[in-house]
């Protein structure tokens, strides 16, 4: 998860009828994504992935966003930083 980013996509989620998951990849221990969560206020779901979730998604980078269709079918991705307005444009 980004520190930059998130704060963009949970106003996106605000503003919009958009749902999002957060997975968190890069912690030390569960309670870091605590932290984290608290610190920018995040109000969407945020699981805990693993090095194996990292490698089946193919992330090489943070943040990753992938949008996918109510088919549950991946229709578009984006890697590194995304503004409000980039992430609102690649979820149309």
């Amino acid at each position: 998860m980004c520190r930059y980013s998130m704060p963009n996509l949970e106003a996106v989620l605000e503003s919009s009828n958009i749902n999002a998951i957060g997975i968190a990849l890069d912690y030390r221990n569960p309670q870091e994504v605590v932290d984290f969560v608290s610190d920018l206020n995040l109000t969407m779901p945020i699981l805990l992935g693993d090095r194996h979730t990292q490698s089946n998604y193919k992330i090489s980078a943070f943040p990753t966003y992938y949008i996918i269709n109510e088919q549950l079918h991946i229709t578009a991705r984006s890697m590194g930083y995304s503004s409000e307005l980039g992430i609102k444009i690649n979820a149309l």
